[in-house]
């Protein structure tokens, strides 16, 4: 395991005078995907400069959710983040470090961006959640919040059900429920695990 000595985490909160919402907007959850930290960066410049002001809510920035990986420059750390994403009681590596900070800190807000890039070229696209319901898999109840939320970032293309398609994909390989259950905690990334706390 990375010790977690040689790093620390790093989160900015601003608050308004009046209340509202609690957004928590992220970079660098893969380390090689730095258009977040980017513009975390420079909104935060912004705010300090007082070009922009927070009147209502808290806005916490986390410019860099997995520091290892930021360093190195690649995806993962000593593995992904965006997976299996947990408190854990007994952490085993850098990332379940990261987990134990960063999971209670989600808890906190209400709302979360957790900003990625990929390689490839392609039009900008935001992962929505499952619609309301109160199921097994991935009970919610924000779903219109959640892609009102969405479309006021100015992106036309929706991404919805990871969660649940990842889990038909596992059930027809799968031999047991066990497995299965085992194999979809992995599937839980930073919106899945926001959206389990309310």
């Amino acid at each position: 395991m990375t010790s977690p000595s040689q790093y620390q985490f790093k989160s900015v909160n601003y608050t308004g005078l009046q209340p509202g919402p609690r957004v928590i907007i992220m970079g660098a959850t893969h380390g090689n995907e730095v258009c977040g930290t980017k513009a975390i960066r420079r909104v935060m410049d912004e705010i300090d400069s007082g070009a922009l002001h927070i009147a209502a809510g808290s806005l916490t920035f986390v410019p860099i959710v997995n520091p290892l990986a930021y360093q190195q420059v690649t995806r993962n750390g000593d593995r992904n983040l965006n997976r299996d994403l947990f408190p854990k009681a007994n952490p085993q590596d850098f990332e379940d470090q990261i987990a134990n900070w960063l999971c209670p800190l989600l808890g906190q807000h209400d709302v979360l961006l957790d900003i990625h890039s990929f390689a490839a070229t392609g039009e900008p696209f935001v992962m929505v959640g499952p619609l309301d319901n109160d199921g097994t898999l991935q009970p919610f109840r924000h779903a219109e919040k959640e892609r009102a939320w969405a479309r006021r970032l100015g992106v036309r293309r929706f991404v919805d059900g990871w969660l649940a398609t990842y889990g038909d994909g596992v059930q027809r390989r799968s031999r047991s429920a066990d497995e299965l259950e085992t194999v979809l905690r992995y599937g839980v990334g930073t919106t899945e695990y926001m959206r389990s706390t309310g």
